[in-house]
């Protein structure tokens, strides 16, 4: 072989991806007018682990993963510039790693643990939305993931396109220990999470979930919320706090109208929700829904519009499903019309118990309200109003209630007021 053929077969070999073994390639850098380029080229193998050791250029375009391959990151390598097409794919890198500067996410991902600081998170508003969007499409129906969101504080937005900032997958884990602030919009229907007809999803954190209460612009419509539920299976909110919506901080409910597209098995426990708009929670249609250990405060105190309540279970169509609700050891304060808790409208299958609650102002039992049963709550006022099947037991009265109100409590046990004890 000739020295110039031996120099070529070297160039040959230095071009292409060395692998490392029969599933492990390291992807060789690869210089175009001064940038290091990844290209469509370099990726081919199905079922391979692809090592970047380098930071790679997409120049905008698409690069289809091929499939069951997996990237796998050094601590200085990254993927900048372009968009990336997922084939049951999978990213594998340290949580304190940089990795994407730019990047957007189609296809179907399997990547189990997705983290924040992946992304390059700044005070760009534009940037921080997409990459939230970015870490949801890491995720997939089929398979766990679990998204971990730092500390810190994240400005997004929402529009007309997508007017959901962040939309969960089934079977996510999603961990919030930052603040999420919504960007003011005049939207009259947005969501900072949407979870909608999915099941197995998991939010908690130590971390915030705000609206835009105070910067939204106009007056209409009354449906921004921080948390929506539609029309899903088995959802966990815990420890996190929700404030200044322009709807309402938490929503349950179903986007499927079929009688038994509810949702089923929804946990909100040790949550406060602050200062929404029309409501702390929303429960439109469900069927065992718990709701333990929360705080519903300040509601309607920096902008108002009805119902104003801490919690207000009110179907939007008849016969809808509101069976099994229990709200257990909440507490309502500073709710600015009063209603701490209000129930409205429900189907005569409807079941709800409340214990272990307190309500600084009044519970509102109102417009064919069915088989409520109170014990052990301390009740300022209460307020009934064409109500059936109502039990109240075990609790403490800080006023009087009155004939008419007296006359639709079906059972009054061991109950105290100012005066006297029934």
């Amino acid at each position: 072989m000739s020295k110039m053929m031996k120099y070529a077969f070297l160039l040959f070999c230095i071009s292409i991806p060395f692998i490392a073994s029969a599933k492990k390639i390291l992807l060789p850098q690869n210089f175009e007018n001064g940038k290091n380029v990844l290209k469509q080229s370099m990726l081919t193998v199905s079922g391979a682990e692809y090592v970047l050791r380098y930071k790679y250029d997409l120049l905008g375009d698409t690069i289809t993963m091929p499939k069951g391959a997996s990237l796998s990151f050094n601590s200085d390598a990254s993927i900048s510039n372009g968009f990336l097409k997922g084939n049951d794919s999978n990213i594998k890198a340290d949580a304190a790693f940089v990795i994407f500067y730019g990047i957007q996410f189609g296809g179907d991902w399997n990547v189990r643990h997705i983290y924040s600081t992946w992304f390059n998170m700044n005070e760009d508003t534009e940037a921080n939305t997409s990459n939230f969007r970015s870490m949801c499409m890491l995720t997939g129906d089929n398979h766990k993931g679990t998204i971990y969101i730092a500390r810190g504080n994240y400005s997004v937005k929402a529009d007309k396109k997508y007017p959901s900032v962040m939309v969960l997958n089934s079977n996510t884990e999603l961990i919030l220990d930052g603040t999420i602030i919504l960007e003011g919009n005049e939207l009259e229907s947005c969501n900072i999470i949407d979870i909608d007809n999915r099941r197995n999803i998991v939010v908690h954190g130590l971390g915030i979930i705000m609206g835009d209460v105070t910067t939204h612009i106009g007056d209409k419509g009354q449906w921004g919320m921080g948390i929506s539920v539609q029309s899903s299976d088995n959802v966990d909110i815990t420890d996190i706090k929700i404030k200044n919506c322009w709807g309402d901080c938490i929503y349950v409910g179903q986007s499927i109208r079929e009688r038994g597209s509810i949702c089923h098995n929804v946990r909100i426990q040790n949550v406060v929700c602050e200062s929404g708009r029309r409501q702390g929670l929303s429960i439109i249609a469900g069927k065992d829904i718990l709701v333990k250990n929360c705080k519903f405060i300040k509601i309607g105190s920096i902008k108002f519009t009805a119902p104003g309540a801490g919690i207000d279970i009110e179907p939007n169509h008849p016969q809808t499903i509101t069976e099994n609700i229990i709200i257990d050891g909440c507490s309502f304060g500073e709710n600015n019309k009063g209603k701490d808790l209000a129930i409205i409208n429900l189907d005569k299958t409807a079941s709800i118990k409340i214990r272990n609650c307190s309500f600084d102002h009044k519970l509102v039992f109102w417009d064919n309200s069915y088989n409520i049963e109170v014990e052990n709550c301390v009740i300022n006022i209460l307020d009934i109003n064409k109500a059936e099947n109502i039990i109240i037991k075990n609790s403490l009265f800080k006023k009087n209630i009155s004939p008419r109100v007296r006359k639709q409590i079906k059972v009054l046990k061991n109950c105290s007021f100012p005066k006297e004890r029934i």
